[in-house]
């Protein structure tokens, strides 16, 4: 899966399908549709699991939405949040007090987490079989009445009711419990489909991420800060080692660390090089055309290693406003952020795309980039990857130093190479 995250309206999406498309996306996923509180959010306040949110657009808009992606051999996941809803969720107005009920049938009273900056709305009991049967017959919904392919669930480490201590302030630590409730999730999605797409935002402990992966689920993995790093110049420490982005190398069986340079969370990475990139004499990585060429040396190690990708709004352009635009405040977050089409004509920008199209290409044509058989030496300014597969060996090199340095490297065999980029 190769995927782009989108709050934008139905329609305006459709009208893109062929742009994505040729940039080679196979998956589309949206960031909360069922309606939420309010209209200018990013959707996880939500209120009602059967609704789409109006201001998106109508029902039969987003139907039209995903039949065209279908079409075009484009899947469609929906970001669905279950950890907890808001307070126009007729499933609390039904037992309150202000806070839900100790009778309520599918929301706890209080939240089971002591930091507070883990708390939103109103805390699903996921262990209620009110509260299951609910959930099950939501997924049902939007995979029957919508054909949406899957999910990506927000926040799964709020999922139970077993309390997180300040010393364990966002939860991450092994919770048996908690994997039990994940796997019975997971299920609903596979009873309904089994293709169904399974995605968690976790970021737990690795040991509760290895066995969720190995069940079947993909797992959010933030490889912002490692990214950026070498993008920005700054390789001497470990944060710009790219080695844990490899799924052997976190002693998971099956790819399926979904690795993302970029979220709704995270910080721009290009707006993190046009501020605070490195410089050496003249070549200032601060420069729009340096970053950019930089980027394209980063994505070949991104795409080309296995496992699941996501490109987030523009990424493919090199979009460089900052998640706190406009006023740059952490209230700026949510707000709607300029949709740059103009992009796209700019000569060093559309390089970019048509790098990034390329390495897509090669990542989902030819088997040797899905296979198991890779070695990495991604630490430091000089990163080497060799792919050993029987039917085709292949060679990364990037030099992410601030000033031309020799890679030595050591080619599978002897004979002809092909560069691929050029």
């Amino acid at each position: 899966v190769t995927g782009v995250q989108t709050c934008a309206l139905p329609i305006s999406i459709i009208d893109s399908l062929d742009y994505l498309q040729r940039l080679g996306i196979n998956a589309l996923q949206l960031m909360p549709i069922n309606e939420f509180q309010g209209n200018d959010s990013w959707g996880y306040n939500p209120s009602f699991l059967f609704a789409v949110d109006k201001y998106y657009g109508s029902k039969n808009e987003l139907k039209s939405l995903i039949d065209s992606c279908h079409a075009r051999n484009i899947a469609v996941i929906i970001d669905l949040v279950i950890n907890h809803s808001y307070g126009n969720s007729p499933f609390y107005r039904l037992y309150n007090d202000g806070k839900p009920l100790d009778e309520n049938p599918w929301f706890n009273r209080d939240h089971n987490f002591a930091n507070t900056d883990a708390h939103w709305g109103y805390d699903w009991n996921h262990e209620s079989i009110y509260t299951k049967k609910l959930f099950k017959r939501a997924i049902a919904f939007w995979m029957n009445e919508f054909k949406v392919d899957g999910f990506r669930f927000d926040f799964t480490k709020g999922i139970g009711n077993n309390y997180k201590p300040l010393s364990d302030p966002w939860g991450s630590r092994y919770d048996t419990q908690r994997v039990n409730l994940l796997k019975e999730i997971a299920k609903n999605v596979w009873d309904t489909n089994e293709d169904g797409i399974v995605i968690f935002e976790h970021l737990s402990e690795d040991k509760e991420e290895k066995e969720l992966a190995e069940h079947g689920v993909l797992m959010w993995s933030n490889g912002n800060h490692n990214y950026s790093e070498n993008l920005m110049g700054y390789t001497s420490g470990s944060k710009s080692s790219l080695s844990w982005t490899y799924f052997k190398n976190r002693g998971w069986s099956v790819p399926n660390s979904l690795v993302y340079m970029e979220s709704h969370d995270e910080e721009r990475i290009v707006y993190k090089a046009s501020n605070f990139g490195a410089t050496d004499g003249t070549y200032n990585i601060k420069n729009l055309e340096i970053s950019l060429e930089r980027l394209k040396t980063l994505g070949s190690i991104y795409f080309l290693l296995p496992g699941p990708k996501m490109i987030w709004q523009f990424g493919e352009l090199g979009y460089d406003y900052s998640i706190n635009f406009p006023s740059n405040t952490e209230e700026s977050r949510t707000s709607p952020k300029p949709v740059k089409w103009d992009y796209y004509y700019d000569f060093h920008r559309r390089q970019l795309y048509l790098e990034y199209a390329a390495l897509i290409h090669l990542k989902t044509s030819y088997p040797a980039f899905r296979t198991n058989q890779y070695r990495l030496e991604t630490w430091g300014t000089q990163k080497q990857i060799y792919i050993d597969d029987d039917a085709m060996k292949a060679t990364i090199i990037g030099n992410f130093n601030i000033y031309n340095d020799n890679v030595y490297t050591g080619f599978q065999h002897d004979g002809w190479w092909f560069d691929y980029m050029s």
